[in-house]
């Protein structure tokens, strides 16, 4: 079971992370190619498979080190991520939501006895050290939910090297090119990658096994990297200039290919409803990918002849043509991840992307709420990407704007006139291109 990916502004659950680093670097070393892993469970069940022990944040409170009571100036991390994270990061009740009551009573609705010891809930919502107690650390519990390794890699190796000041950027300099081997030699994740951050995150905000969903038992998740990580409790420092905007494109990428990979799951499945919404959210992301390669200046291989392929087989009701054809376009989505890394992303074309997605009122009737709610997540990222890139602080009048667009919880999704003139009132307040 998964934690509730449905939250609102003011509280979705993002698994981001980061130890901190000199943001130049930073933004120069993320620009460098490489061919990822194929990712087909929880980033959390495959950090497990490094056999690596997984420290507690208990070991990283020291105020020398993360539990400093206010941030560093940069640029030397924060130091008080350890004070952030339980404070105001969700992360750390994501194993409460698992046994208390509300977690309980999911838990029934889906027949699973206790949540806090099933696979399908843990993979997500801890790590399950109970379950693999040789990488159990000394001061790590399952209890803690998604509390610093499992994020940034099992610390057994480099828990003590890290602590030297400079090891961290010199390390990730040193495999820039294949992050993968970063993490295999030295049980550290790269999240400063866009590409293996949007990986970390997806991994299980937005996919999830459909007998999880079916018959609403647990909420679908949702997700979309560039708005989470805006409104996400910071533990790391910012990039700056139009980041942000290369990061949410990036984010696209990784989303197509895991919602597709899901839709082709549903579509062999059979399940109407199930297969229905699979298609609606995959359709979302990859309605914006596209959108956002011609925008930012490169091409998407592929993706125009899916996405008219993708609608004729769901008009035709033809399963089997669905499933081949999404399975397809999570393969070529993949093959993008380069591409959208290496977009140089400018005042002029982001201010042109961001009008050109708020003229598109086709997303909200073809895809439903998930086109409204990827289409306004798009719009607030790409606008705060484009305040920070242009160093102004963005109009509240603007945001206010966009986020009256979003999904509010437990209300029914926006009608799509209303939906549309909201959308209007949006493009008439943006930058102009």
């Amino acid at each position: 079971m998964r934690a509730n990916h449905h939250a609102h502004r003011a509280g979705g659950i993002v698994t981001l992370a980061a130890v901190g680093a000199v943001v130049l670097f930073a933004v120069l070393m993320l620009r460098q190619p490489w061919a990822l892993a194929a990712l087909t469970e929880p980033r959390t069940s495959q950090l497990m498979k490094l056999g690596l022990k997984f420290g507690g944040e208990a070991g990283c409170t020291a105020a020398k080190c993360h539990g400093a009571a206010t941030a560093a100036k940069p640029p030397d991390h924060p130091g008080n991520e350890c004070a952030v994270w339980p404070a105001k990061d969700k992360h750390s009740k994501a194993y409460n939501s698992l046994t208390n009551d509300e977690g309980k009573k999911t838990a029934a609705a889906m027949g699973i006895a206790d949540a806090s010891k099933d696979t399908r809930c843990t993979t997500c919502h801890t790590i399950d050290l109970d379950k693999f107690p040789t990488l159990k650390g000394d001061k790590s519990s399952k209890e803690e939910g998604v509390s610093c390794t499992a994020c940034h890699g099992p610390d057994e190796r480099w828990e003590k090297p890290h602590q030297d000041k400079g090891w961290t950027d010199k390390t990730r300099q040193q495999f820039a090119n294949d992050p993968q081997k970063m993490l295999a030699g030295w049980g550290l994740y790269d999240t400063k990658s866009p590409v293996m951050r949007a990986e970390m995150c997806s991994s299980c905000h937005l996919a999830i096994d459909a007998e999880l969903v079916s018959k609403g038992k647990h909420p679908q998740p949702k997700f979309e990297l560039g708005y989470y990580s805006a409104i996400q409790p910071k533990h790391w420092r910012e990039a700056d200039g139009f980041e942000k905007v290369r990061r949410w494109a990036v984010g696209q990428a990784v989303c197509v290919r895991d919602a597709m990979r899901q839709l082709g799951e549903r579509a062999k499945g059979g399940d109407a409803a199930l297969t229905k919404d699979g298609y609606q959210q995959a359709m979302a992301h990859l309605s914006l990918l596209r959108a956002a390669m011609t925008g930012l200046g490169t091409a998407a291989p592929n993706l125009d002849a899916h996405a008219t392929a993708l609608s004729a087989a769901m008009g035709a009701n033809d399963n089997a043509k669905l499933a081949s054809e999404a399975d397809a376009t999570a393969s070529d989505a993949e093959a993008a991840f380069n591409a959208a890394n290496a977009l140089a992303p400018a005042a002029g074309s982001t201010a042109k992307l961001a009008q050109s997605i708020a003229s598109d009122a086709t997303m909200a009737q073809q895809f439903g709420a998930f086109g409204m709610e990827q289409q306004a997540y798009a719009l607030y990222a790409l606008y705060s990407g484009y305040s920070v890139g242009a160093g102004k602080a963005p109009d509240r009048a603007v945001v206010g704007k966009i986020i009256a667009l979003m999904p509010q919880p437990k209300k029914p999704p926006m009608a799509a006139d209303q939906f549309a003139a909201g959308l209007a009132a949006v493009k008439a307040a943006l930058p102009a291109e």
